[in-house]
């Protein structure tokens, strides 16, 4: 369960026909695990009055600390004086941290500007308890990649097989960073493709005397952008995400995205979108137009300043490159890319449940899953 949620647990209770119009009375009981492996029993719902004496039971945002548990329920049929108990396993998660750098997945800046890389604005935690915790930023810094290599990395990024970046070009770290840092315009290369890969991490420590010790919780979440260095004097630009911005798309939102061009007057400026779908064969970006699977009545395509697309125009594990090109008179066109990922179920692995048979209340049954691969979501 996320710990930024609220999770609604429901029981089901059969009993034998001579037994329904018994009055029930259910009880919960929520114990956690220490760090020695037993469980420790919760005083909140020890107390009577904290019961929620029903078949279902509530858990509040962020009201329980992450970590493992077991949940048992207790049902007294008290005409009868007798009872049904069933208990499940939780682990409390708490959701990971959203990570992005500025400016969207590709950018095309000038030489004679100064290249500025920020994830501070775009980076975010939505546990509450932890905002004032703050992030640790990793860089990696690659120049000279060919146009194949960007797609592929761009293109494969977050997925198995995907390139290592570090193999690819040649190092432009910076001796100091943090979420902002800048390559002054004198020290950026014509016509070359610069990569920017970073790791930022959170860690959370918990201090509990009822967990016999202290715990870190490390979260951490990765973005790469790819800038291209060219001639000209072109508007700067960048495309903001207003709505579900995450690097996983799942198929029930709905994306919003947003030209920011600060040089560019809206009277005379012509903004013109595209989308491309990455080819996992040929490992290049195909247009909108030879993918004839994308269903592209569900998109909607503005020639302002925003795109919004449905919640159902992609296909699962579809990577989708956003490309926009703005025309301003007397200025060299501007360029700029977002990518993004459809998100997958859980896939692959295989369950087993032992005994395949057994009696009701008398026999505990075991459900293992193994080697199954899960797609991160919001």
């Amino acid at each position: 369960m996320a710990g930024n949620t609220v999770e609604v647990i429901t029981s089901k209770v059969v009993v034998a026909l001579i037994c329904q119009n018994s009055h029930r009375d259910y009880n919960w009981d929520l114990w956690r695990k220490l760090q020695n492996g037993t469980y420790i029993k919760d005083k909140y719902f020890a107390n009577p009055g904290n019961q929620p004496k029903s078949a279902a039971i509530s858990f509040g945002k962020e009201s329980i600390p992450e970590g493992n548990y077991l949940l048992r329920m207790v049902v007294n049929l008290t005409d009868s004086g007798q009872f049904l108990e069933d208990e499940i396993y939780v682990e409390y998660r708490l959701p990971p941290i959203i990570t992005s750098i500025q400016g969207g997945s590709v950018r095309y800046i000038s030489k004679y500007n100064d290249l500025v890389i920020d994830a501070g604005p775009v980076t975010y935690d939505k546990v509450q308890k932890y905002k004032s915790v703050p992030f640790n930023y990793e860089w990696c810094c690659r120049k000279g990649l060919n146009q194949s290599q960007v797609d592929a990395v761009l293109g494969k990024f977050g997925l198995p097989g995907a390139p290592d970046i570090i193999t690819l070009g040649t190092s432009c770290n910076e001796s100091s960073w943090g979420a902002k840092w800048t390559i002054p315009s004198e020290n950026l290369s014509l016509d070359t493709w610069y990569l920017l890969h970073v790791k930022t991490k959170k860690i959370t420590n918990i201090k509990d005397k009822n967990l016999l010790g202290s715990a870190d919780t490390i979260r951490s979440a990765t973005a790469l952008q790819a800038v291209k260095v060219q001639i000209g004097h072109a508007p700067t630009i960048n495309i903001l995400c207003r709505k579900n911005c995450l690097p996983k798309l799942s198929l029930n939102s709905l994306l919003i995205l947003n030209a920011d061009c600060p040089e560019c007057s809206l009277s005379d400026t012509i903004y013109e979108w595209s989308i491309l779908v990455y080819n996992h064969t040929t490992e290049v970006f195909d247009s909108l137009n030879s993918v004839p699977r994308i269903n592209q009545s569900r998109l909607i395509v503005s020639k302002l300043m925003i795109i919004i697309i449905s919640n159902d125009a992609f296909r699962e594990m579809d990577r989708i490159r956003f490309h926009l090109l703005i025309r301003t008179p007397g200025r060299s066109k501007s360029e700029a890319d977002y990518i993004v990922s459809v998100n997958a179920p859980p896939y692959g692995g295989s369950c087993s449940i032992t005994p395949n048979t057994g009696i009701t209340v008398n026999t505990k049954f075991t459900i293992a899953c193994k080697t199954g691969l899960m797609k991160e979501t919001d």
